[in-house]
């Protein structure tokens, strides 16, 4: 059987922090493992290389009842306690990688990405990014997440699988770790937490470690508690015990060291249980006198072992980019102005942003209409089966107008409609692997108004006035502001307008045109300018008449035009 190999490898700290709960786990004193003796192994040798103490090969000896330490034959089976059992080097499993998260082997240069599943070696360092978050695993459970802007080395990971003691020692030196820590089974276990000014050790509990402002120490404690031993600053061998809902911070430049309650768990009450925005994940804060910002997690579990967003935000508003579709957990923690990470508030919420609601064409926001029949327009996607489409009355969608659940195209022409205030949404819908009816959030609300629209003025009598004017009347008077649109046109079709006039009057006059059939209708127009439905097109004959070289008509004596082929 060949040795294991057992490293210790140096420590550097100015500042000693004990984490401890009052108490250890139950040790399995009594259980026992199997050990074969190989070809040359004695008690001696063997207590030197597996067990915590050279001398307690005698423990061996009595519990086994061998005669001379030195005189055994290989292949004898021995029974060893496993509390005697020196913990082994062991691997430290990635359980959750995103963004840029790096780690560089021991005596390698060249860092390499982390993937979920990869197991790393004792003498590992681990960079995490500005958009990165890492959660490790230690062989007894143990588990220790590193966001973004954080820098580790796995200074000493030691393993005892028998008697499940472990011996870690991780060193941070920059960002901030976050560690859940089973309960330790004996005091041969311990697992540790170093700054460049800290060391940490712990057995059972839920505490963070982060380098503030300046190299400042910060501990938060969930749970358990830390005895904090400053080794060497203006204070050297002052200590306090933090307590689970305490927090501490060691100034590196003043040397001052100040204990202080968490801030309590915020108020999540406002962020919403559903978020339908492809883009981004908004997620409202509350304000607060003590809290000068926020720490963020989402996570696809609640044990934020599966973190997917962290971010630190100022009130009252944290922003992420989107997410895909699905359930999440949201942790939120204040942080006061030391720089202390306070309580823990949890939600869950869910994103549904999914079929992607379509663009909205036609009408758009703030359109004024002169209509009773509006044609609803929006954009389609190949990938969707249908729409749902509503029309109301009200901003919150309670008076309908229109609901239809069932568009197989994004358009739609609602008629009679009464003038007043509209408010449009759409919603693509598509199904599910299962066949299932898989609706997506609607639009934003587009509102459009539909304006009364101007009574059709009364029909116009069309004559010539003598010989040179045609003249349109309708009617003896009008309602003050109101104005008419004169429209005289070649065809009844209105596309070759000879004129397009608006009047104050009643009435209407032009010269005549040259001979030939002419078609005259009218549109009421209101102060704003904005017009009715026209009239029905109106036709008049300008009969044939002689001009004079200088283009004027010619005449009869009592004024009357002179007509071609007639005296």
């Amino acid at each position: 059987m060949t040795a294991p190999l057992f490293t210790w490898l140096p420590l550097q700290a100015s500042i000693a922090v004990a984490a401890a709960l009052l108490g250890l786990a139950p040790a399995a004193q009594a259980q026992s493992i199997s050990y074969t003796l190989q070809p040359g192994e004695n008690l001696y040798g063997l207590a030197k290389r597996l067990l915590h103490k050279p001398e307690q090969w005698k423990q061996i000896q009595l519990a086994n009842k061998v005669r001379d330490p030195l005189r055994l034959l290989p292949g004898t089976l021995l029974m060893i306690p496993v509390h005697l059992l020196r913990p082994q080097p062991a691997l430290v499993t990635i359980l959750h990688a995103i963004g840029d998260a790096r780690a560089a082997l021991p005596g390698q240069a060249k860092e390499l990405p982390l993937q979920k599943g990869q197991q790393l070696p004792q003498g590992s360092q681990l960079t995490v990014g500005e958009q990165g978050f890492v959660t490790l695993q230690l062989a007894d459970g143990s588990t220790i997440r590193l966001p973004a802007n954080t820098r580790v080395q796995l200074s000493e990971v030691l393993y005892a699988p028998a008697s499940k003691d472990i011996q870690a020692t991780i060193q941070l030196d920059r960002g901030r770790v976050e560690s859940k820590v089973v309960p330790l089974p004996s005091a041969n276990s311990r697992f540790e937490i170093r700054t460049p000014h800290a060391v940490g050790g712990v057995r059972g509990t839920d505490f963070g470690v982060a380098i503030g402002d300046n190299g400042a120490f910060l501990n938060d404690v969930r749970e358990g508690a830390v005895q904090v031993n400053v080794l060497a600053s203006r204070k050297p061998g002052a200590q306090a015990l933090v307590h689970a809902g305490e927090g501490s911070r060691l100034g590196v430049t003043d040397g001052q060291f100040t204990v202080a309650p968490l801030l309590p768990a915020p108020d999540l009450s406002k962020i919403p249980s559903v978020l339908e925005d492809v883009s981004f994940i908004d997620l409202p804060l509350p304000g607060s006198a003590q809290a000068v910002s926020y720490q963020v997690m989402i996570a696809t579990d609640s044990a934020f072992n599966q973190v997917l967003r962290y971010g630190s935000f100022a009130p009252v508003l944290a922003r992420f980019t989107g997410l895909d579709d699905g359930d999440y957990q949201v942790a939120v923690r204040p942080v006061d102005a030391q720089g202390i990470v306070g309580r823990e508030a949890m939600r869950s919420i869910r994103v549904k942003a999914r079929p992607e609601a379509p663009f909205m064409q036609q009408p758009q926001q703030g359109n004024q209409l002169f209509t009773t029949a509006v044609e609803l327009r929006c954009t389609e996607s190949p990938d969707v089966q249908g729409y749902h489409l509503q029309l109301a009355r009200d901003p919150a969608f309670q008076n309908l107008a229109a609901d239809l659940p069932h568009l197989p195209a994004c358009s739609h022409t609602a008629p009679g409609l009464a003038p007043g205030a509209y408010f449009w949404r759409v919603a693509a819908v598509k199904s599910t692997p299962d066949g299932a009816r898989d609706q997506g959030p609607y639009s934003k609300p587009a509102s459009f108004t539909l304006l009364p629209i101007p009574p059709q003025p009364p029909t116009p009598s069309i004559r010539a006035d003598g010989a040179s004017l045609l003249s349109v009347q309708w009617g003896t008077s009008q309602p003050q502001g109101v104005r008419y649109r004169v429209q005289l046109a070649q065809d009844i079709a209105f596309t070759h307008l000879l004129d397009d006039s608006v009047v104050d009057a009643s009435r209407y006059a032009r010269p005549l045109p040259p001979a030939g059939v002419y078609y005259v209708r009218l549109q009421q127009l209101d102060q704003e300018g904005r017009g009715g439905a026209f009239t029905a097109a109106q036709s008049v004959v300008v009969p044939g008449r002689l001009m004079a070289s200088d283009q004027q008509p010619v005449v009869s004596s009592d004024g009357t035009p002179l007509r071609p082929g007639k005296p």
